[in-house]
């Protein structure tokens, strides 16, 4: 049986820098490059190292990111250009390694199509140089595309809902291929397909801006004091890690600390405000993020779906992937669903008896 060339994907992210081999190994590093933009270089050959003597010399290098919209760049083609200097320059220490090689690096394209949905290519590094714009936030229509590739059939429309640590995306597939028109954020944004909200870095304020705590309405203070991974972390639907203090303020991930620092939304503290206030705030954190992602499928499936597909009235399959377990299912329970696998990821079918 021959032997398939060995492949790594890498998507560099504004926090975290995720590889993967089609040998099966993979690796996910918390790397806050709007802080460190000089170390991602060393970071990425780090990772490159690590499946080097893992797996063996890599073939080729495949990219995607959105790590360019970080701080650390005056504009996302300088975000682009520089993570691509970085990659390449990582891709060239491998001659280092023994056996030495240096694998050509392909990276993700997006094009938009009048009237017609966008489109992809593999493009090499010295081309999108030229125009870094079509590199630019790319993960989410890469991850689609491989779906819509290997669910379904032909005829079948459905949804991908990826839900990450800062951001959902909810994502139109039919015919085996995206069906979203969209090429940039804004666009996305615009159509429903991106909801700023996610399960570990939205901050509380930017979720809601006030509770409604014993019969009054209380506005929340406009500071990140808290995170919506404190809602989480609160009402225990996410697991406890005391060694990572990746929080607001800085102080463990436990559900102490979390309850803290949810009291602080409306200047109090735990011995002042008391649990069963901070267990409230939590639970209108978790309801808000789940709302606004129930509300852009009702205008994603609304938008691209057939007749017969139509909210409140119709089923559709959903694949959900991503890590934010506790909140996709509360989502999907706004508009009622049954749920399934396929691929390894939940396949839910939703059907919404809401109106629109």
């Amino acid at each position: 049986m021959p032997v398939l060339p060995h492949v790594i994907g890498l998507d560099i992210g504004g926090a975290n820098l995720k590889s993967a081999s089609n040998r099966g190994t993979t690796h996910d590093q918390y790397f806050p490059l709007w802080k460190h933009p000089e170390q991602l270089t060393e970071a990425l050959a780090k990772l490159l190292r690590a499946h080097h003597s893992q797996d063996g010399p890599a073939s080729a290098l495949a990219l995607t990111m959105t790590g360019e919209l970080a701080d650390s760049f005056d504009n996302r083609s300088e975000g682009v250009r520089s993570i691509l200097a970085s990659v390449k320059h990582a891709s060239d220490q491998l001659r280092c390694q023994n056996p030495p090689t240096t694998p050509p690096v392909y990276v993700y394209t997006i094009h938009g199509q009048p009237n017609a949905p966008s489109s992809f290519r593999w493009q090499s590094v010295e081309t999108v140089i030229q125009s870094p714009l079509t590199a630019a936030a790319s993960n989410w229509h890469c991850l689609a595309t491989w779906i819509a590739a290997r669910s379904g059939n032909d005829e079948e429309f459905q949804l991908l809902l990826d839900i990450g640590s800062t951001t959902t995306d909810v994502v139109p597939l039919a015919h085996q291929k995206v069906a979203s028109a969209s090429v940039t954020d804004l666009d996305r944004l615009r159509s429903g397909e991106l909801v700023y909200t996610g399960i570990r870095r939205s901050p509380v304020c930017a979720v809601l801006q006030s509770v409604n705590i014993d019969n009054a309405t209380i506005p929340l203070m406009a500071e990140n004091f808290a995170t919506s991974d404190d809602a989480y972390l609160a009402l225990k639907l996410t697991d406890e890690r005391p060694e990572d203090t990746d929080t607001a303020d800085g102080r463990p991930r436990t559900h102490n600390a979390a309850m803290q620092r949810l009291s602080k939304m409306l200047g109090e503290d735990l011995e002042t405000l008391g649990s069963e206030w901070v267990t409230l705030i939590a639970k209108q954190v978790v309801a808000a993020q789940s709302t606004a992602i129930a509300r852009a499928i009702r205008q994603v499936v609304n938008t691209h779906g057939s007749p017969e597909h139509q909210l409140p009235d119709a089923t559709v399959p959903v694949v959900v992937s991503g890590h934010g377990g506790p909140l996709w299912q509360r989502a999907i329970k706004e508009i009622n669903c049954s749920a399934r696998t396929t691929l390894g990821d939940w396949k839910v079918e939703v059907k919404s008896d809401l109106a629109t």
